[in-house]
């Protein structure tokens, strides 16, 4: 029988691998995520609503409307902490990309590199 301590230790060192592998699968389906949606996105333009700060990212909240729709969507994405000069004023357009079957999955493209993807 293994003391108590052995025991602790061994679970302890069990759940950190199994929450490294989590975090490293899901941050690379996440790249691959962006990558999709940069290079087989459909480009709209994206009017920023708002922004609010959180303590680990911004979050960015804007509208768009998909190719051959009428209404158009609103997303709500985290953006890493980026420059407050790169931030935009509400109302602005800017470029987004997004999957023609999920336009809710999309990207801002001057956030492209900072944009935090749906998990």
């Amino acid at each position: 029988m293994l003391p108590g301590w052995l025991l602790a230790l061994i679970l302890l060192a069990l759940v950190g691998a199994v929450t490294a592998c989590r975090v490293f699968f899901t941050s690379r389906s996440m790249k691959d995520e962006s990558e999709l949606v940069m290079r087989k996105g459909l480009l709209a333009d994206a009017e920023i609503i708002s922004y609010n700060a959180d303590s680990d990212c911004f979050w960015v909240t804007y509208r768009f409307t998909p190719r051959g729709e009428t209404n158009s969507i609103i997303c709500k994405k985290a953006i890493a902490r980026v420059r407050k000069s790169m931030r935009f004023a509400p109302g602005t357009l800017v470029p987004v990309r997004y999957l023609p079957k999920y336009p809710s999955i999309s990207l801002l493209v001057p956030y492209a590199k900072h944009q935090i993807p749906s998990s």
